[in-house]
């Protein structure tokens, strides 16, 4: 009986556990959203330049 966790051990893996996957969870929707708005930065940018391009050849 000793070599089996006591009932404490396990709810400590258990919320061990479950913090992790809620960090890496959110590690994960941080990532997505940081390149969803690289994504939209850079897209502005182009836009932007476009613009800047038309208006030149307007002149």
């Amino acid at each position: 009986l000793d070599a089996l966790p006591t009932h404490k051990d396990l709810t400590f893996c258990d919320e061990f556990v479950v913090t992790l996957e809620l960090f890496y969870i959110t590690t994960f929707h941080f990532m997505t959203f940081s390149m969803e708005q690289h994504n939209l930065t850079t897209k502005m940018k182009c836009l932007s330049q476009r613009e800047s391009n038309n208006h030149h050849k307007l002149d």
